[in-house]
């Protein structure tokens, strides 16, 4: 009988660690600065730092900022629309009869709702590079050709792997 319990105890505990050993092994997913560049370890407004290294002025700043704001809230309807195209679509392939015009229709949405988001970013990017100085603008292209730009660990020499991972 007292074995019989020992073995039992031993039994947990050495379930116990194991449980533990695998919690703490190192992730991929997303979170606190997990390599995939939407980690929260930076600033996301104008504290982070290629912001801060562009050395605005106060009267930039509230241009920006301002702009920033407005650019928002164009974007957030246009975005929560996209998410309702896109359950719409799982919706209907998930039905067991696909309505394939339905499905052709709701891409095309999609696919219009798209083209009209990159527009918007594209006439907000330019319109925030109309209010830098040409030496900001310098600065700013020079830090989006480093490597690395704020996605994470990017290719490392201790993971060669990844390298020559092939594209889905």
């Amino acid at each position: 009988m007292k074995n019989q319990w020992l073995k039992i105890i031993g039994a947990l505990l050495l379930s116990g660690a194991l449980v533990t050993g695998l919690d703490a092994q190192a992730r991929n997913g997303r979170g606190f600065d997990a390599g995939n560049g939407r980690g929260y370890v930076q600033g996301q407004g104008l504290e982070s730092p290629r912001w801060a290294a562009l050395n605005l002025s106060d009267e930039q700043t509230k241009q920006v900022e301002t702009m920033r704001v407005e650019h928002y809230k164009e974007m957030k309807p246009l975005k929560s629309k996209r998410v309702e195209l896109k359950a719409a679509e799982r919706t209907l392939m998930a039905e067991f009869d696909v309505d394939v015009k339905g499905v052709k229709s709701i891409i095309d949405q999609q696919t219009d709702l798209q083209n009209t988001i990159m527009k918007k970013s594209l006439e907000n990017k330019l319109a925030l590079r109309s209010v830098l100085t040409d030496r900001q603008l310098m600065k700013l292209d020079q830090m989006k050709q480093r490597p690395g730009n704020g996605k994470g660990a990017g290719l490392r020499a201790d993971r060669p792997h990844r390298q020559n991972r092939a594209r889905i």
